[in-house]
């Protein structure tokens, strides 16, 4: 059986969130608006379980270190921050149908969420798994499995 890091099922959903993100950046760079539907339903439905492991569990184990907690943590949660006003000024341009400002806003938040997830996966994600020890890396992990996540069960091989 394969031993995951704790960050895994994270990256798992970042892997589904770019799946989602390459479809409304590629349309957007034709100015085209096709996914952006699809991406709004995903970050309203999807990515706030995302967000919850992030902020419940991860984060707050990860600030116990002073210079992660005033330095990544803040940046994260001021990225999140950033995101769910995006997200509500993008679904606004859609419902008045503002081409413009929705492929601004589109632009706008793809931009942010590519950035976002790479600060993740390349900084805290590392820190994070060579960090968390023993009953901290089990409170967060049990933590993760309450919360749940929107990625299909992964199916292991046998050796």
């Amino acid at each position: 059986m394969k031993i995951e890091m704790l960050t895994d099922v994270l990256s798992r959903e970042h892997e589904i969130a770019r799946t989602h993100l390459a479809t409304v950046a590629d349309a957007l760079g034709r100015g085209k608006t096709k996914g952006i539907p699809e991406l709004l339903r995903f970050l309203d439905e999807d990515m706030p379980l995302h967000r919850r492991k992030e902020e419940e569990a991860l984060f707050p184990a990860l600030a116990r270190d002073p210079s992660v907690a005033g330095g990544p943590i803040r940046c994260m949660l001021a990225d999140h921050e950033r995101e769910k006003h995006l997200v509500e000024s993008l679904r606004q341009a859609v419902e008045s149908s503002d081409l413009k400002a929705v492929l601004d806003r589109g632009v706008a938040l793809v931009e942010l969420l590519t950035a976002h997830i790479q600060k993740e996966e390349n900084v805290l994600f590392p820190y994070a798994d060579q960090a968390l020890k023993g009953l901290e890396r089990a409170q967060v992990r049990s933590a993760f499995e309450a919360i749940g996540t929107f990625c299909p069960p992964t199916v292991e091989k046998a050796l």
